[in-house]
């Protein structure tokens, strides 16, 4: 049987015991040129989020367009990046998406990937019990990383995904270029994004086994819409 705490779907370990979340900042400082970060520049961004919602495009696009930025962290989708981050003054930047488009493109992927169980999951939809507890951490998951979110949004620039896939014309490079407090010029570069969800793995995270989980995903998901009324600056 597949241990899924091996397999945790935020970087992080799950406790058998009493199910609480850890992280550690172990694979913030990895050399990995798979990550393309940069550890010189005259400033430092960080660029993380859920998976799937465009970060490795957002990080391509701003490496490319920057060749002053610094990005030392690679992508591991863990709050502790963004906290290290924020307390050592980068420019921190949150990708963000529909939570069902987000969790059924990530799931998909990962169980595709990691446990090599396409054809009986995404074409049959046969779940186990494993699965179904998989899931829902894959929930939990992307309401703690929206939850960061609204709880650091004077720290954190959101990057809606829409914002993402419509990049045309250096629109995105440019708009980050008046995030930073200096002048800053977008080098006009093209990097092409790539955007996808799992339309049966979709359907089956509408029913009424995940009704509760999926309210309170939206719950945090219509929050941070809301700040983008209220805090408009923070939104790119």
């Amino acid at each position: 049987m597949i241990s899924y705490d091996t397999f945790a779907p935020d970087s992080g370990g799950w406790s058998v015991v009493n199910g609480i979340w850890t992280e550690t900042t172990n694979d913030l400082y990895l050399d990995n040129i798979n990550f393309e970060a940069r550890q010189q520049g005259s400033f430092k961004v960080t660029i993380d989020g859920f998976p799937r919602q465009g970060n490795r495009y957002l990080r391509r696009k701003i490496l490319l367009a920057f060749p002053e930025a610094a990005m030392p962290f690679p992508l591991c989708h863990k709050e502790i990046a963004f906290k290290e981050a924020i307390a050592d003054n980068h420019f921190v930047f949150s990708t963000f998406r529909d939570p069902l488009e987000s969790l059924s493109s990530y799931i998909s992927e990962f169980i595709k990937q990691e446990h090599n169980r396409i054809l009986n999951i995404l074409n049959n939809l046969i779940y186990t019990n494993d699965d179904y507890i998989y899931i829902e951490k894959c929930f939990l998951f992307y309401i703690r990383m929206n939850q960061f979110i609204i709880d650091n949004i004077n720290d954190i620039f959101v990057v809606p995904f829409n914002s993402i896939i419509n990049d045309t014309n250096n629109s995105l490079s440019i708009a980050i270029s008046k995030v930073f407090p200096f002048t800053q010029y977008a080098n006009p570069v093209e990097v092409f994004p790539h955007s996808s969800k799992d339309l049966k793995l979709k359907e089956y995270l509408m029913t009424d086994k995940f009704k509760d989980i999926t309210k309170q995903a939206y719950s945090v998901y219509n929050h941070v819409l809301e700040l983008s009324k209220t805090h408009p600056d923070r939104f790119i």
